[in-house]
């Protein structure tokens, strides 16, 4: 399997040479529809199959195509390193995003079970909890829909107010009311009012998803001892994946390696270190590792750990020859026995690229 960079420079050759027929057939979309979307499907399988998306000629007469993460945190950073990728003369006519954006007509009108409505026939009743929002919908036409139908058709219609993303991360519950209650507010106003409470209230930023780390703790366990069992302390920015490794679930890993993306991590034993030391080491190794990659466009960073025998760097590896250059290369400064890389599963046999511990110690 080719890695995922080197599927990436291949998509955009592709999709280059493939443009002007999709521009041609998209100034008459209405005929070619099914067309359209089986050719832009033939150039993301190149690189990602089965990737959600959606092709159009906007008002402006600009193009566009939006891939989706339908709802997976991991599946924004393939989809952002894609379109980062982007080679510069497309976009004198072609916009391209990782995920739905907001529609920039707040007057845009859906149709729903056929009937028209706009964002402003919405109302809705956010609650603030734990830095994201539950929120109480009314409107006429969800009354009488089967509740699958309600809340495919409202994510459908918060990712076009608000944008995928903050959804993803800001909307934690929703809730739908059989009757219209006072106050709240419409649809069309929730994105202001979202911004608003993010600025009042000093919330992250998730514009930038790698960027939003959460810390986790979990005891080390001590029994069939294998890496990240010493592990008492964490920060992520896919805690869905720590806990999929930890229950021993490689769902999204084997899907990242079949598309050539290696999920996993760093370690490197630290016990001859003092500990006021082991800090300070992993932050400089961390900042150097992540430098290098980020110019070769090689991996991502998505978290560290804590344990009690080794320190871990966790990875999304897009060019696994390339990041293995780079990790014996940055690891020339760490004085460290041992070290290696793991795939992001619990118990997975590990790859010692410098081993020189003594026989019979772990």
């Amino acid at each position: 399997m080719k890695s995922f960079r080197i599927q990436a420079g291949t998509f955009w050759k592709v999709f280059f040479q493939e443009e002007k027929n999709l521009r041609q057939l998209l100034d008459h979309e209405n005929d070619h529809r099914t067309l359209i979307e089986y050719k832009m499907k033939q150039v993301l399988d190149i690189c990602l199959s089965d990737c959600a998306f959606t092709i159009a000629k906007k008002p402006n007469g600009r193009y566009e195509l939006v891939l989706s993460p339908q709802k997976d945190k991991l599946f924004i950073l393939y989809l952002r390193y894609l379109t980062a990728q982007v080679p510069k003369t497309l976009l004198h006519l072609w916009d391209f995003y990782y995920a739905n954006h907001p529609c920039e007509d707040r007057g845009i009108k859906f149709t729903v079970r056929d009937q028209t409505i706009g964002f402003a026939d919405i109302q809705v009743y956010p609650t603030i909890k734990d830095q994201s929002f539950a929120l109480e919908i009314y409107a006429d036409v969800f009354r009488n829909m089967r509740k699958e139908d309600q809340f495919q058709k409202i994510y459908e219609l918060l990712d076009s107010a608000i944008g995928e993303i903050p959804t993803m991360y800001w909307i934690q519950s929703i809730r739908f009311l059989k009757k219209r209650k006072s106050g709240g507010i419409r649809m069309d106003q929730l994105s202001d009012y979202i911004k608003e409470t993010i600025e009042k209230q000093h919330w992250m930023n998730v514009s930038h998803p790698l960027q939003v780390y959460s810390a986790y703790t979990v005891l080390p366990r001590r029994r069939d001892f294998h890496l990240r069992n010493d592990v008492y302390s964490g920060i992520s920015s896919q805690t869905a994946l720590i806990a999929e490794m930890n229950r021993y679930d490689d769902t999204h890993v084997r899907w990242g390696e079949a598309n050539g993306i290696i999920i996993g991590f760093v370690f490197y034993e630290h016990m001859h270190l003092a500990k006021g030391d082991r800090i300070i080491v992993r932050e400089n190794l961390e900042e150097k590792l992540n430098h290098c990659c980020e110019i070769k466009q090689a991996a991502e960073n998505i978290g560290a750990a804590n344990g009690l025998f080794y320190t871990y760097l966790d990875y999304v590896v897009y060019d696994w020859e390339l990041f293995v250059k780079i990790l014996n290369e940055v690891m020339e400064d760490v004085n460290t026995q041992m070290y290696g890389f793991q795939y992001m599963i619990s118990g997975e046999q590990p790859l010692y690229l410098v081993n020189n511990k003594p026989s019979g110690q772990g």
